[in-house]
């Protein structure tokens, strides 16, 4: 348990939330699923199979929906927060991969857009690896 009473899972799903709401992510209409059961089948494999230490949310809204796995990773400096994010389509495929940051007084970045490639992906450990594009 962390300091604030979270598990680092529960801290990761929280962020995730927060990346949420401050990018606007998803209709304010959606409704999130938190039930595996809820998912379809290609999505509740992902969920399944998301990464140690991830946290998955979803959203759907009539026939739309939304499905992102997040993941921390390492930042570079004291204060920011640094998340991996998935991004899948309703059938499960991964549509996009990156490294988002949250420095410690500001709103989320999306620092590095990664290859759609779910192994060149799950590669990327940290974004130290990363040059931030211009």
């Amino acid at each position: 348990m962390s300091k604030h009473g979270m598990t680092q899972v529960q801290q990761v799903g929280a962020l995730l939330d927060e990346f949420v709401r401050d990018r606007s992510y998803v209709p304010e209409r959606a409704q999130a699923i938190e039930s595996l059961d809820e998912l379809p089948l290609r999505l509740q494999a992902r969920a399944k199979s998301a990464p140690a230490g991830s946290q998955w949310r979803a959203w759907a809204d009539g026939h739309r929906m939304w499905f992102i796995v997040g993941q921390r990773v390492p930042g570079k400096r004291a204060g920011e927060t640094t998340l991996k994010i998935f991004f899948y389509d309703h059938s499960g495929v991964l549509a996009a991969c990156g490294i988002w940051l949250r420095p410690a007084t500001g709103n989320w970045l999306l620092y590095s857009v990664l290859n759609e490639r779910a192994d060149e992906c799950e590669r990327v450990v940290g974004y130290g690896q990363l040059a931030l594009a211009s």
